[in-house]
């Protein structure tokens, strides 16, 4: 219900309003402005001060927080939150017991698809999702720009890159770098394309299994010259100090991919089974892992 009370929310365009605003406005005002239901909106603003992403200052009178913004369509974080609370995702959800219990994915049997990336297909849904994985990227983009060096890197290729937000500002700070956006869509060179191949960088995987996972490594393998680095970006199980974001996420990749988020002892096993080493692990970026591998060939 949460979510769906955040569907409404972003629905009603009341953040966009309060944000505009210096002075506590009446949910009735608001109300007009909106064209919304003031019954409706009153207890929807009501729950959402508990969160403090408006704020009641005093009884019925309602003010942005400094959370506001991030709910307004000018938010570059608007498109994520928009798609996770939307009607899809709540569909999704649906079958998560069945999931669970079975062992495997129950999406594609719910939704009569072969598998669940079918679902983005659809050109609403497809872009949705496109930009909802830029605004993951823009979150770690600063972290992973001011903490890793590619100086070294002659050309990086950014596996399911999206949009290429995180390569192109990569190229930016290194110029005499390659970089390859690499997407199902289509692939963008970014720099001169004389630049001799070398590094390259690829995400993500923990949309699938470790069978899948190594499957794809020996691909990669096989298009690197010795030396040569995998960056990976992804959430890392620690047993000793679980973290409930990772935790959900291993739940959602599940039942989404038959997906997983891993501990680092996995990963081990499947890049001893790809010969690539564990070169360096970084905790920089909040609640998950960059970990730098390294072609032992």
């Amino acid at each position: 219900m949460h979510t769906r009370l955040i569907n409404a929310l972003l629905k009603s365009g009341v953040c966009d309003v309060l944000e505009k605003k210096e002075t506590p406005i009446s949910y009735q005002e608001l109300s007009k402005i909106t064209n919304v239901s003031e019954i409706g909106l009153h207890k929807i603003l009501r729950y959402f001060s508990y969160f403090n992403i408006v704020s009641e200052e005093k009884t019925d009178f309602f003010s942005k927080s400094k959370y506001t913004f991030l709910f307004t369509k000018e938010s570059k974080y608007y498109q994520i939150i928009e798609m996770f609370s939307s009607d899809l995702f709540y569909d999704i959800f649906r079958s998560v017991p069945e999931s669970f219990l079975n062992g495997q994915t129950a999406i594609p049997q719910e939704f009569g698809v072969k598998d669940t990336w079918e679902l983005f297909n659809g050109n609403t849904n497809y872009k949705k999702f496109k930009d909802s994985m830029s605004c993951i990227t823009d979150a770690a983009i600063y972290d992973v720009i001011e903490n890793v060096d590619f100086s070294d890197s002659k050309l990086i290729v950014d596996l399911g890159g999206s949009h290429g937000d995180l390569l192109e500002k990569i190229i930016e700070k290194y110029e005499n770098t390659v970089g390859i956006n690499f997407d199902l869509e289509k692939n963008h060179i970014i720099g001169s394309k004389e630049k001799p191949k070398n590094k390259k960088c690829f995400r993500i995987f923990h949309d699938w299994s470790d069978e899948e996972c190594i499957k794809i490594l020996n691909c990669i393998s096989k298009s690197m010259e010795p030396g040569g680095r995998i960056y990976i970006f992804d959430y890392l199980l620690d047993s000793n100090h679980y973290d409930l974001d990772i935790l959900w996420f291993d739940l959602k990749m599940f039942h989404y991919f038959n997906g997983q988020e891993r501990s680092l002892e996995q990963y081990k096993k499947i890049f001893d089974a790809c010969s690539f080493n564990i070169e360096k692990v970084y905790n920089f970026i909040s609640g998950g892992i960059l970990i730098t591998k390294k072609n032992n060939k």
